[in-house]
């Protein structure tokens, strides 16, 4: 398996994968990856940074993050998006994406995640690499729409 920066090229794999992952989890408005996608990750300060892990040239999985900072731990990523194919699910690409986020981001103390509640594939790639069950509520706050 091979991981490399994502391209132009990958856009239709990541919207759909995107798409696949909000189904799941009950994600209930429209997402705008679709058109923010170029003008947001292909530009002089990306608003989020996105790799492919490939086999045989065929993208399998990608990863959609942005770092955040926690006033009580330091400087973390946020991971956005982990997409695994479903025909290479079980086969340790999770377990990929992390440990190449490690090694390119070493500076990085922790990585959190928002992982809707029906999306028992991704609590189970959680659970299988030790990550610890934060029970917060999550609140979010549309600044274009919201009066």
């Amino acid at each position: 398996m091979e991981i490399r920066e994502a391209n132009i090229l990958d856009k239709d794999f990541i919207v759909k994968g995107n798409q696949e992952i909000c189904n799941i989890s009950g994600v209930k408005k429209p997402s705008k990856l679709a058109e923010n996608f170029e003008k947001d990750l292909f530009c002089e300060n990306p608003k989020f940074n996105c790799f492919v892990l490939e086999e045989n040239n065929e993208q399998i999985a990608f990863c959609l993050y942005s770092f955040v900072y926690w006033a009580d731990t330091g400087l973390g990523i946020y991971i956005s998006n982990i997409y695994v194919a479903p025909e290479h699910r079980r086969k340790g690409c999770v377990s990929i994406i992390f440990n190449y986020l490690k090694e390119k981001h070493p500076d990085a103390l922790f990585f959190t995640a928002l992982v809707g509640k029906q999306n028992y594939a991704m609590q189970s790639a959680f659970n299988k690499i030790k990550a610890v069950y934060e029970n917060m509520i999550t609140y979010s706050i549309d600044t274009k729409n919201n009066a």
